[in-house]
């Protein structure tokens, strides 16, 4: 088995998340779905069922089910929880319309209140 091992770091804010919703998270799952959905952008001039074949054949597949052939791992060394701005339609906790009354339901929200993102500094080990 093959093993390639990246240092990594984020460069845009990760609004990402455990089991319980709260605690930042980078699980191996995610980098793995990123790694598949950049082989297919690569690979976007395969036939589609020759896409399907070679994607199955590294990444598994169930039509013949098949085994991933790259297992991921990911081994955080740091990550720091940075504050986010409100969004531009909640500029100082308020819509833009100036009042606090105004969701995307029809009528009902509360002041924004305060976000985080997380950046990471990680080691990615990806075997195959």
């Amino acid at each position: 088995m093959e093993k390639i091992t990246f240092t990594c770091e984020t460069i845009t804010p990760m609004f990402i998340a455990g089991a319980d919703g709260k605690t930042p998270e980078l699980r191996a799952p995610g980098i793995k779905g990123a790694l598949r959905f950049w082989w297919r952008a690569v690979n976007g001039h395969l036939s589609l069922k020759e896409l399907k074949k070679r994607e199955a054949e590294i990444f598994g597949g169930t039509d013949p089910a098949r085994r991933s052939r790259v297992v991921v791992r990911v081994l955080e060394k740091s990550k720091e929880k940075i504050k986010i701005s409100n969004t531009p339609h909640h500029r100082n906790g308020y819509c833009k319309r100036g009042n606090t009354n105004c969701n995307f339901r029809g009528g009902q929200c509360t002041k924004a209140k305060e976000r985080h993102a997380v950046l990471y500094n990680f080691d990615l080990i990806v075997c195959f």
